[in-house]
């Protein structure tokens, strides 16, 4: 196969892109769910209130809750809104919103059709981050190069070195297949169109400053795109650790030279990046006097330890702990609704506990970081043969984005109400990696496995429930055409578990116990929970 160049890349991301977009308006007349009616408050919030009073305004109970990029964001998508739809940003409560959408069923077409353009920033992060992650060598070159996985097989592509047993398509190669797991995630197509999301605007977002490094020139993008990024949601803020600890290591440090050695130009040149960028969005509102409420609409911890359904972590395994120590008697965490949930067996979870043991378990992962990448990666990497390519080029990449995938996998573990939407942020990281080796493959055919069933619970059961199956179904068995996922038989076992646990979840349980109306959700929480866990420590012990 010859080389893949920049347009082969960009070309299979439009292809993806566009048939995604035809799925993508098919799903227009979904149900709309509560964050539709968030952000279409946010809307009329940002258009007809002024800026100091978008984190103080409490006209609707869906108050502004991220960061300030995102409410400018919101700002300008309501600029356009009086030419194209006015009733989205008419302000009014929330019984009123749902009778101007029946009044103007064109509100939900405009309203998808802002996350479908918002995807776009999801097309360039990915084509940058995987286009740079296997230049400038051409997938076939691997079959000479002993890859990351330890076993010495030439990597996670069937047939070995990058290309499809029998096909030389670009189609076949790392780049398309790792292209294809971001742009056709399940989870971002059922977040994002179908529940109402922007979150593949933020993966984008995300991708981008992970090309910075893959592309081993943009060190000053990395650092802007990934403040740019805690700009518009603070859920990010959990990477901050490695992208410090890796920055330093590989752009401020002199390359093969002492610790002491470091650069004071480029270190003042990402602090400069990062502070401009991070001022940029929040000192207006420090000025105007909003900084304190909006420090408190970014951090409730008054919404309690877990969400009103079960983020399958640490936390839902104790809270399924304090259900059964306590005979089911624990209705207020088995109730649905978003509040402090009390504990009348086990302890009460404080959210200084639960910060506390997620920078514990990140510093393993932090440590790795510092101490496998080489100084100096990022500003003084040869070019040469592909021996040099791998130890030197690709290398410095891989333990950045895995060390993004343990960080983010430790704070969804241990962190305080934490939403199972956040298995996005490892998982389309990981996707870049998959290709690479069969126990990349392997890790991320698990992990997206237990992510997309843990998601099935936000989706209304009836005409839904075959579509997010379905999408599920068709994204592995693609896994499994492209990649050779190598997974311990334990994890196997888990995989094929998850077909009874969903038997019980929406066949059983609703029929022999229907006066337990939280049964299925929590069977899906706690088996996922388990998944999670097992994701966790086989990439952090790999």
């Amino acid at each position: 196969m010859a080389r893949v160049r920049m347009w082969d890349v960009v070309w299979v991301g439009m292809v993806v892109v566009v048939c995604m977009g035809g799925l993508k308006l098919a799903l227009v007349p979904s149900y709309a769910s509560t964050d539709y009616y968030v952000h279409r408050a946010w809307l009329a919030l940002t258009h007809t209130t002024p800026m100091a009073e978008w984190y103080t305004d409490a006209t609707s109970q869906w108050t502004l809750d991220y960061p300030p990029f995102f409410a400018w964001f919101e700002y300008l998508l309501s600029l356009a809104m009086p030419y194209i739809e006015p009733s989205l940003v008419v302000k009014i409560d929330d019984a009123g919103a749902a009778e101007l959408d029946a009044a103007s069923p064109r509100a939900k077409i405009v309203h998808r059709a802002t996350v479908m353009v918002a995807d776009l920033v999801l097309a360039l992060g990915a084509v940058y981050a995987v286009y740079g992650f296997w230049y400038p060598y051409p997938p076939r070159s691997f079959a000479k190069v002993e890859t990351v996985d330890d076993s010495g097989t030439a990597g996670g592509i069937r047939g070995g070195g990058g290309v499809a047993a029998g096909g030389s398509s670009i189609w076949s190669s790392p780049q398309a297949i790792s292209l294809v797991l971001i742009l056709g995630s399940p989870a971002l197509l059922l977040l994002d169109h179908v529940h109402f999301q922007y979150n593949g605007m933020l993966t984008g977002l995300l991708l981008l400053s992970i090309g910075g490094v893959t592309s081993r020139s943009g060190y000053a993008l990395t650092a802007a795109a990934y403040a740019a990024l805690l700009g518009f949601k603070h859920l990010y803020l959990v990477l901050g650790l490695v992208y410090t600890v890796f920055l330093f290591k590989a752009v401020v440090v002199q390359p093969r030279a002492s610790l002491g050695s470091i650069s004071l130009a480029r270190f003042a040149i990402l602090a400069g990046i990062v502070v401009a960028v991070l001022g940029a969005a929040f000192a207006p509102f420090v000025a105007a006097g909003s900084g304190w409420a909006m420090l408190e609409r970014l951090f409730p911890f008054k919404r309690g330890l877990v969400h009103a359904y079960w983020a399958p972590n640490v936390w839902a395994l104790y809270c399924g702990a304090e259900v059964a120590l306590s005979s089911g008697s624990a209705t207020r965490l088995t109730s649905g609704l978003v509040g402090e949930g009390a504990f009348s067996v086990l302890p009460s979870i404080s959210p200084g506990t639960t910060a506390l043991l997620t920078v514990l378990a990140m510093l393993p992962s932090v440590a790795k970081v510092w101490l496998t990448t080489p100084a100096g990666a990022l500003v003084a990497a040869p070019r040469g043969d592909a021996a040099r390519f791998l130890r030197y080029l690709q290398r410095p990449a891989i333990v950045f984005i895995h060390g993004l995938v343990e960080v983010s996998l430790a704070s969804f573990l241990f962190g305080w109400h934490v939403h199972e939407k956040a298995l996005i942020v490892p998982l389309i990281p990981l996707a870049v990696l998959a290709p690479t080796s069969p126990r990349y493959a392997g890790m991320f055919t698990f992990l997206q496995a237990v992510a997309h069933v843990a998601l099935f619970p936000l989706f209304p059961p009836g005409v839904l429930t075959p579509l997010k199956i379905g999408v599920s179904v068709c994204y592995t068995l693609y896994i499994y055409a492209m990649l050779s996922p190598a997974l311990p038989k334990l994890y196997v076992a888990y995989l094929v578990g998850l077909v009874p646990m969903l038997g019980f979840a929406y066949l059983v349980a609703p029929l022999a116990l229907p006066s337990l109306v939280f049964l299925p959700t929590m069977a899906i929480s706690l088996y996922c929970a388990v998944g999670v866990v097992m994701a966790y420590l086989w990439i952090l012990l790999y």
